[in-house]
């Protein structure tokens, strides 16, 4: 009897530090997102970049997004945000638009400037940390395959929603690293 109440006692006390933290971390994805938006303004307040830039409205825009969804961002939500679409429009349509625009700021003069290029690489590194700090399943699979424990191949026998998450977050590691070479 004893040991089945200090057992029920483990796995509550397992379950609310698991609670604690993943609010923990949902949290700290958002700071991120929030420390993106205000070095947009720094930029903007130091003549770095020009408050009409495209540099500035995009990822001002989009990080404002993210943040207006948190901290109950659902997948719906972390897609529309990242990617600004209708719920129409397909997520391939939609991350192909993005890298399209994502491809054409790289190439603007703003971002040969470290600072605006190192801002820009840190929002797509906030996009990533919020889809996965929303979505258990997405983090572990996503973890799993980045080390290589686990297959690409793995991914067709995923669910949609977090076969999604997985595309998104691949497209956002991606998207960083593009713009880690423009400068």
């Amino acid at each position: 009897m004893i040991a089945m109440f200090f057992i029920a006692l483990g796995f509550l006390v397992a379950a609310t530090l698991y609670i604690a933290k993943k609010a923990v971390i949902r949290k700290a994805a958002c700071f991120k997102l929030y420390k993106v938006r205000d070095d947009l303004v720094c930029l903007v307040a130091e003549n770095k970049l020009a408050e009409d830039s495209r540099v500035f409205q995009y990822y001002y825009k989009r990080s404002n997004a993210w943040l207006k969804s948190a901290p109950n961002i659902g997948l719906d939500d972390a897609l529309e945000a990242i990617l600004l679409t209708k719920k129409k429009a397909t997520l391939e349509n939609a991350l192909q638009q993005a890298r399209k625009e994502a491809t054409e700021i790289a190439n603007l003069k703003e971002m040969k400037d470290p600072e605006v290029n190192a801002v820009v690489v840190d929002y797509y590194n906030a996009s990533r940390e919020m889809i996965l700090a929303h979505s258990s399943l997405s983090r572990l699979i996503y973890l799993a395959l980045v080390r290589g424990l686990i297959t690409p191949k793995f991914e067709s026998y995923l669910p949609n929603p977090t076969k999604n998450a997985l595309h998104v977050a691949k497209f956002a590691s991606e998207e960083a690293k593009l713009m880690a070479k423009a400068a």
